[in-house]
Formats: structure tokens, sequence, C-alpha cells
């Protein structure tokens, strides 16, 4: 007997339910289930070929009840939004940094609407969770899960007959990973029913027996649920303190009050001045303040659970600021706007011009022309702004990085292999301000076009260091078969994509990993352990 056995009708049954909160037919519900359910399945067998995805796995299925019913678990008060959101809560941390690219591949295998698709997927997901715990997955043994992976899924009841298989059933897509949001929880005390053990065999042959029956209200848990697998995640993830002295290896957490920064407030502007940070802690405490990595002080927590303390004028530009104890560490991202001195103005008008003296600089894109039809593959956008003005270019509402005038007064920047059809680019400043528009019709690659021959010099778009907006979108061209890119929070992995090269020697990726400090890391494909071509530190807000 398989871990996965009696899904296919634990979900069958709840599909009249589930069409009946979501307002899709039940053949689009059975069909996303009987293509998302594989997927999902899959990335939580990835998830468990790690020691830190196996203990995130064994966090969520103790949590949550054991449901003995999707239309049970729907029924309850609030039961559809609630479920929804503790699969927002549960994706990031569980189904990794392909997340997105399994909603979309769903939707696309379905022939289903996206924005339907992505409700039913969150649902699911603590759905199959507990339908696991109860089949005995635990952190102890998740590892039974990596050795299910690719093997077939019983989906009979779903669709009536035959088999589907997990990874057949994963195209090749760009991946991003989703934005954590944090839910309205609703507190109705619901205990979960008892659940008798039950053994079962994994496909290789390790037993895993049900833990003892778990009476859990669920709803008032999801407070939890973020704590245990948003903050706990981000906990292992994060980088290492700043100025650390102590090599016993241990790490420690404040206790007492929350680590919190309640001034300046994210994502607001700020003047290039001096300011004051403010926020709450564990009274006593000593606390790091940073400006991205940087050490810029020290402060400690009052008596009373608050701290304040005065940080120098940073440089105009997006910065980091973030306060650090221990293995806590709380972070906002905020905007320092230029000085305004000798009445020189050095923003941008809704005109798009930037004046400087008695000079003006005209901010937009210059080539290619608008409406121009472009060749498959990475092409060059040119454009002009005031010497050393930072502004960000992106493609739509995804972020290509940023880019920097010269003191020419004019820039350039290689936008790695887009998607065919129609594509709109902006550039905007550091007030977020769109300055220059383009719209371009990029053409797919050539029919029967291969990269059997690619030996372009590798190239990457982004640059060490920038603090960029997600989602954002960063590759370049090369040789060989493609690149593999290696996600990390600190020294975890978070996640792992290989990207074949395409047609035109091009290899792209796109990423919605969440706020904070981010590293990526590319190799050559199939050269897991080389020393990375590139390593790219990002900040993300």
């Amino acid at each position: 007997m398989k871990i996965t056995d009696g899904l296919d009708s634990f979900f069958a049954e709840g599909v009249p339910a589930l069409a009946r909160v979501t307002g899709a037919p039940e053949t689009d519900v059975r069909r996303i289930l009987a293509a998302g359910l594989p997927r999902q399945l899959d990335a939580l067998a990835e998830q468990a070929a790690l020691p830190e995805g196996r203990a995130h796995l064994g966090e969520a299925v103790a949590t949550l009840p054991a449901f003995t019913s999707v239309s049970g678990a729907l029924a309850e008060p609030d039961g559809a939004e609630n479920l929804e959101q503790a699969g927002i809560l549960l994706t990031p941390a569980l189904l990794g940094t392909d997340a997105d690219d399994l909603a979309r591949a769903t939707a696309q295998e379905a022939g289903a609407d996206p924005g339907v698709s992505a409700r039913l997927l969150h649902m699911a997901l603590p759905l199959l969770l507990s339908r696991l715990g109860q089949r005995g997955l635990s952190s102890q043994n998740a590892a039974a899960l990596s050795e299910v992976r690719g093997q077939p899924l019983a989906l009979a009841a779903l669709l009536g007959a035959g088999t589907v298989g997990v990874a057949s059933l994963t195209p090749p897509i760009q991946t991003a990973e989703p934005a954590v949001t944090s839910p309205v929880v609703t507190p109705p005390q619901v205990a979960a029913p008892v659940v008798p053990p039950v053994t079962v065999g994994s496909v290789a042959g390790p037993t895993v027996t049900t833990p003892p029956p778990r009476r859990r209200n669920f709803w008032w848990l999801l407070p939890l649920l973020l704590l245990l697998l948003v903050g706990g995640c981000w906990l292992l993830q994060r980088p290492p303190a700043t100025g650390t002295t102590d090599n016993t290896a241990t790490s420690t957490t404040t206790t007492g009050n929350a680590l919190t920064i309640t001034s300046p407030a994210a994502d607001t502007d700020l003047p290039s001045a001096p300011f004051t940070m403010t926020g709450t802690g564990a009274a006593g405490s000593t606390l790091s303040v940073l400006d991205g990595e940087t050490e810029v002080g020290t402060t400690t927590v009052g008596t009373d659970g608050t701290w304040s303390t005065e940080v120098p004028a940073p440089a105009a530009g997006p910065h980091t600021f973030a306060v650090q104890s221990g293995e806590t560490r709380q972070a906002v991202n905020v905007t320092v706007a230029g000085d305004d001195t000798s009445g020189t103005d050095t923003g941008t008008s809704a005109g798009d011009e930037a004046s400087t003296g008695d000079a003006t600089a005209t901010v937009g894109i210059t080539e290619p022309q608008e409406g121009a039809g472009l060749p498959a593959g990475a092409f060059e956008l040119r454009g002009t702004g005031e010497a050393g003005q930072t502004l960000e270019l992106l493609e739509g509402d995804t972020s290509l990085g940023n880019i920097t005038v010269g003191d020419d007064g004019q820039w350039a920047f290689t936008v790695p292999s887009p998607a065919a059809g129609p594509q709109t680019y902006a550039v905007r400043d550091t007030n977020g301000t769109a300055v220059g528009t383009l719209n371009v019709t990029v053409a797919a690659p050539q029919a029967g076009a291969t990269a059997a021959n690619c030996t372009e010099t590798y190239t990457l778009s982004i640059s060490d260091g920038q603090a960029v907006a997600q989602p954002f979108r960063f590759g370049g061209v090369g040789e060989g078969q493609g690149y593999s890119v290696t996600v990390r929070r600190g020294e975890r992995v978070v996640g792992r994509k290989d990207l074949p090269l395409d047609s035109t020697c091009g290899w792209s990726y796109q990423s919605r990993p969440g706020p904070g400090a981010i590293t990526y890391e590319v190799r050559p494909l199939g050269s897991t352990d080389a020393e990375p071509l590139s390593t790219v530190n990002l900040s993300v807000r």
C-alpha cells in the first residue's frame, strides 16, 4: 500500500463542494485536480529530499487537523476562505520556487481559468497535506515521499479510469515564486475527528505508521502556521548575522516582545538625511542596525519593550534597513531621495525630463522604435537620462533590474529572451514614476530551430547587489545545454531550476521569492558541484 493510496477518492468526493465554492463546472474542477495534485505531490517530494524540507513538512502535517472529507472542511464557517488562506501560507514554504510554474502548468493542462485553478490549488494543498498526515507522514519518514516522485498516481475516481504520471505532468515553463500574504483569520472552534492508526508502506519499502489521532482546531492555528512555515522558514533562510563573534554554531531567537520595526514604514520615501528608526523587541536585548548587510549601529531594547536609534544619512536610492537580534531579523524596504541643493532638480517630471543645472536631459527609451517587430531572442534597449541616474526597467509588470545612465546621458540594456508576442517595456525613476515606455512585438522562434550548436559567450543580465521589485526576470545567452540556477536564503537552498537554452541560445529565469535578501548561483546545466559562473545577491522588496 502506498502513502498516496486513496487520494483520488478523497478529492473526487469533494468535487461537487469545490465546484460550489469556486463557481466552476465540476468537469473543470476534476481536470484541475487531476493535473495539479500530481504536481503538488512532486513538489512536496522534492522538498522531502532535503532535511529542512522534511522538517517543514512535519510541521505542516502536525499542525493541520485530520480532515476526513473535503466537503466537511468546506462546510465549516468560512471553510473555503480559510483553506485558501492556509494554502497561500503553505505554498512558498512547501512547494518552493516552482510554485507559480506549477500553477501555470496546471491551468494550461486542464484548459481552465488560471484564477480558478490557482484558488483550487491553494485549497487542495492543506487538504493533501492533511490526508498524507493521516496516512502516517511525519518529519521522521517524509523522505518516503521522494520515493513516489515520478511514479504513477491513480486518479480513476477523478477521471473515470487510468493513471497520471507525476513527472510527465510537469512541462518546463519559466518559474516564479509567489508572494506570501497574511490571511484574515476567523476563530470558530472546530475539533478535528479522531483517525484510527493505519500502517502504510512507501513505494520502496519503508513502513510508516499513522501517529496518534490529533485533536486540533484548524482555524485558530492559522497564525501558528504563519509562524512555523513563514517565520520559521525565514529564520532558517536568512543570512548569518553581521559582526558575529560567536563561533559555537549555535543560534538564539529573541523571546518576549516580538521584534518589529514601527518606523519608517515599509515602501516609504525618505530624504537623504539622518533619521530615527523605532520598534519593539525583547526588553534588554541588543540589536544590530543594518543597511543591507552593513551594520550602521546598535541599540538596546528598553524595559518597556521599545527601542529607538538614529541612522546616519543614507545614499540616494533603494535601501533595505533591518534590525537583528541573534537569529531574529526584521527589515523594511524604503527609497531615499536625492539631495535637493543649489537649485538643482534631480528628479524627473511627468514630461519625461530631468534637469541638471541649466541643461535638460530627456529620460526615456530611444531604441528600438515604437511598434517595432523584433526577431526571437535577446535584443538591446537603448535610452537617455540624467548622467548617473538610476532607473528601473520593466517588461510588463516584471522588473528586469536597474540601469545606471552613463556620463554621456545614455544607457543600454540587453533584454534576455522575451516571450513571443506583444511586449511593453518601461523605465521608471527611484520615485516609481514611469518616465518612458515602448511597445514592440517579439517574433516566435523559427520552426525546427534548436540550441544544438550554441557557442555564445555566457552573459547575465542582472548585476550583484541590486535592490529589485518582484516579480523580476534575468537571463542571458550561453553555450552547451543551458544553465542551472540555485536559489539560497543565507546558507539554505530554497530551490533549483534547470534552464535549457532556447533556439536563439538564450536562457531566462523569472522569480518571485518574497521580500528580503536572496542569492542566485548560476552553473552550467548538469554541473551541480561546479563553482558558480555567477553569484548574485539581491535585496527584494
